[in-house]
């Protein structure tokens, strides 16, 4: 593997392992209203072609990572593109995982009628999030090739 190449997968490892940690954090600390309490799942931006409550700083934080990282290793913005859509489906496992056996998944992503936050439960894996990272790709190699 190609010494860039590689680096490039330890910076994105790192980021989800930086992911789960704040998980972990963050269900210790609010239990089973993470979602209620996560400052990145504040609603910031209004774009309803995404959905009614969209959007948090999650999905901008997927734009603005893979921006950043298509503009470093534009070379790699296939894996990019194809390491955003595996992580979706970590995701999707960690939604089935989290979820209390109690509890039925919830498979609809915003039902919160305040429209304060995105997400009522934390982990969900989106095909949204699969278009911000494709966006923040774009963009990322737009910017490489311009500055």
């Amino acid at each position: 593997m190609k010494k860039d190449l590689k680096l490039l997968y330890i910076t994105l490892l790192s980021l989800a392992s930086l992911i789960l940690v704040y998980f972990h954090i963050m269900k210790r600390v609010f239990k089973d209203k993470i979602s209620h309490n996560d400052p990145l799942n504040k609603k910031v931006v209004n774009a309803s072609i995404f959905g009614k409550n969209c959007c948090s700083w999650w999905p901008i934080s997927h734009f603005i990572a893979f921006t950043i990282f298509a503009y470093i290793w534009p070379q790699y913005w296939k894996h990019l593109f194809a390491l955003g859509v595996v992580w979706e489906g970590v995701e999707g496992i960690m939604e089935y995982i989290t979820t209390p056996k109690s509890e039925k998944m919830k498979f609809k992503r915003t039902r919160t009628e305040s429209g304060s936050i995105e997400y009522e439960q934390w982990w969900s894996s989106s095909s949204k999030d699969v278009i911000f990272n494709g966006g923040g790709i774009l963009v990322g190699l737009f910017l490489k090739r311009k500055l």
